[in-house]
């Protein structure tokens, strides 16, 4: 088995892809092998290049054959065993719904920290969904969030539950028998896991989830 997860990235503009290679080096289980300008150069790299995961933008200069919904057809149907993350300025809820119905279950918007790019390919090894906070809010993706939130452990859903209803840290670990700092790094990992950085994210996530949140 390999020690890390193996991206080819493709972007049109360098400085994202940059971006790219520093957030990334923030996940150590995670490595860029080959990067690509536009999508008919990265269906090319693919065909010489094994990877794990392929992150692209959606739009880019160059053939549109190979470019939008038509790029991410023909990695879905070329290349079905390798995950794609998407990371894109596009927010229109149609168009990530149709990303969604060709089987691209792992969106980054640009606007967020790129750091989330790294949590959707985290995501992608364990087979679930990831949509980084501005693709939840804007695409509607409140189905995406709640298999996001299954994605934790039992306890840290838990926790979760009891912190955006009202409860604090030192309230819950009573109740759940635990010890403040316990109850306090499974917040943390929660948060981490969806790609939230403070708790006023956790709040507005947690709406979008459905569960029941302190007005």
């Amino acid at each position: 088995m390999s020690p890390f997860l193996s991206i080819v990235a493709a972007d049109d503009h360098p400085v994202i892809l940059m971006g790219l290679a520093s957030a990334i080096q923030q996940f150590p289980r995670q490595k860029i092998v080959a990067q690509a300008h536009d999508g008919r150069a990265l269906l090319a790299l693919l065909e010489s290049t094994d990877c794990d995961v392929v992150v692209t933008d959606y739009h880019m200069n160059g053939d549109a054959a190979s470019d939008g919904m038509q790029l991410l057809t023909r990695l879905r149907t070329r290349h079905p065993e390798r995950a794609v993350v998407v990371c894109t300025m596009v927010c229109n809820p149609a168009l990530l719904r149709c990303m969604q119905q060709l089987g691209v279950r792992r969106i980054v918007s640009k606007r967020d920290d790129l750091a989330h790019v790294g949590h959707a390919v985290a995501a992608s090894a364990r087979g679930l969904p990831y949509y980084s906070p501005t693709i939840v809010l804007e695409g509607g993706f409140g189905i995406g969030a709640r298999e996001a939130f299954q994605g934790l452990s039992a306890r840290e859903r838990e926790v979760v539950r009891l912190f955006v209803s009202g409860m604090a840290v030192s309230e819950i670990a009573r109740q759940l028998g635990s010890s403040i700092k316990t109850v306090s790094t499974q917040k943390a990992m929660a948060l981490r896991k969806l790609g939230l950085a403070r708790d006023t994210d956790l709040f507005q996530y947690a709406r979008t989830a459905g569960l029941p949140v302190l007005h």
